[in-house]
């Protein structure tokens, strides 16, 4: 049991190499498994993901978006590079994915062909950024993607309510 938990003797028959060769290939694998291909990837199983659509480009401050109607995420990769610098533009996509993933989820839980969303948990707080962002009936639905957009539960929920493309 040991011997599988070590990458040392994971690679040794593979490899057949020191263990600081092994760790290094092991460090190399889980490299390129960047976070936002993760998520990119994740969501391309349940709807399409289209970059930088008609309203990225008239829009420059939108970053990404969710069509109901079309169930497809738009994701504003020009917008997101041209504002953030280079250090902080992976992590602006990821969060733009898991926001718009949340849109996907509460979409699913109305009945993806429809342009209804519900929002997945009630009680939560409806912030003054909120308020001044969006009309009221889009208060619920956007705070509960503002929430969430820095964590993983959004794709949680895609996995709850969402059946995957096939």
């Amino acid at each position: 049991m040991q011997r599988i938990a070590n990458p040392y003797y994971v690679f040794k028959r593979r490899v057949g190499s020191t263990p600081t060769s092994s760790a290094i290939i092991l460090l190399m694998l889980l490299a390129s498994c960047h976070p936002v291909q993760a998520s990119e990837s994740f969501l391309q199983q349940y709807t399409e993901i289209e970059y930088d659509g008609t309203y990225c480009k008239k829009y420059k401050s939108w970053y990404a978006y969710y069509l109901p109607l079309g169930n497809k995420i738009v994701l504003c990769k020009e917008n997101i590079t041209r504002t953030f610098p280079q250090s902080q533009v992976q992590k602006r996509i990821k969060s733009a994915l898991a926001h718009e993933a949340t849109h996907l989820a509460q979409d699913c839980k109305a009945g993806i062909h429809n342009k209804q969303m519900h929002v997945l948990n009630t009680g939560i707080k409806v912030s003054k950024y909120v308020k001044a962002r969006y009309t009221k009936d889009d208060h619920m639905i956007e705070s509960e993607a503002w929430k969430y957009q820095s964590s993983n539960e959004p794709y949680r929920f895609v996995e709850k309510h969402c059946n995957k493309l096939n």
